[in-house]
């Protein structure tokens, strides 16, 4: 008996019929499950997600620690307007 089921669950996902097309394609392409890719592909993006949820979350608790130093809204903007023009300014100061 395999352990695989005391490993694995299973997960129904609603999907449209172009994309199913695509996933057995690319399924029968590189000799792979349609199961095999999707964990894969949710792997990934699960990853990717998780670290910018995480990251935003970091920088919210920075900025409400009361430690946190910022830079006026507007002097940003025209900073940042000033790139690339013969009058570009310096870096605003944070306070």
């Amino acid at each position: 008996m395999s352990n695989l089921n005391h490993l694995s669950t299973t997960l129904s996902v609603r999907v449209a019929p172009a994309l199913k097309d695509k996933l057995d394609q690319l399924a029968h392409a590189i000799g792979r499950t349609r199961s095999f890719i999707a964990e894969e592909a949710l792997k990934r993006y699960i990853e990717d997600e998780s670290w910018q949820i995480q990251a935003i979350h970091d920088a919210l608790s920075k900025a409400d620690s009361g430690n946190a130093k910022f830079a006026d809204h507007i002097d940003v903007k025209s900073w940042l307007e000033s790139w690339g023009t013969s009058h570009e300014k310096h870096a605003p100061k944070c306070k």
